[in-house]
């Protein structure tokens, strides 16, 4: 299996193989990027955005990835973001019958490499972390809030 890198996400069907590296995933060509999406949100129990949503967040999605096996996508991430010096990792899904095979880390890998290697010193790098999988994400140098120097995280969600 390989894993491949785009401009924009395969999701939304214009996505451009830009290589390929063998690490146990690589790019499905979907037909139905908000069904494929959804479906993949459904696996791991987060609820679906409307379809209009959907395909604006997919089309604005600064870069992305995902991961098939046998034409399933089994995994998918992406960067969201201000295109300047803030950006956001978005939607790291592993469906459950394919975590802890080592698919988050590659996805999480890549996209890393990507921030890395087009933003600059400086930039945030925000994510917000499913409630026991903080531990993932340190190994890619995150920190958890609250701590001395920052304040807790916040969100919300319009009803």
């Amino acid at each position: 299996m390989q894993i491949g890198l785009c401009d924009k996400s395969r999701m939304t069907g214009d996505c451009h193989v830009r290589f390929r590296e063998r690490l146990g995933v690589r790019f499905p060509r979907p037909t139905r990027p908000g069904v494929l999406f959804s479906q993949l949100r459904l696996s791991v129990g987060w609820g679906i955005p409307n379809r209009k949503a959907i395909a604006t967040g997919l089309n604005n999605t600064i870069y992305s990835l995902c991961s098939e096996r046998k034409n399933e996508i089994i995994g998918y991430g992406r960067i969201v973001g201000d295109g300047g010096f803030t950006v956001f990792i978005q939607d790291v899904i592993v469906k459950p019958p394919y975590q802890k095979q080592g698919i988050g880390t590659a996805i999480m890998t890549k996209l890393m490499e990507y921030i890395n290697g087009n933003y600059t010193t400086g930039t945030y790098i925000g994510l917000m972390a499913t409630k026991g999988r903080e531990a993932f994400y340190k190994k890619f140098g995150f920190i958890e809030r609250p701590n001395e120097q920052f304040g807790a995280g916040m969100i919300q969600f319009i009803k």
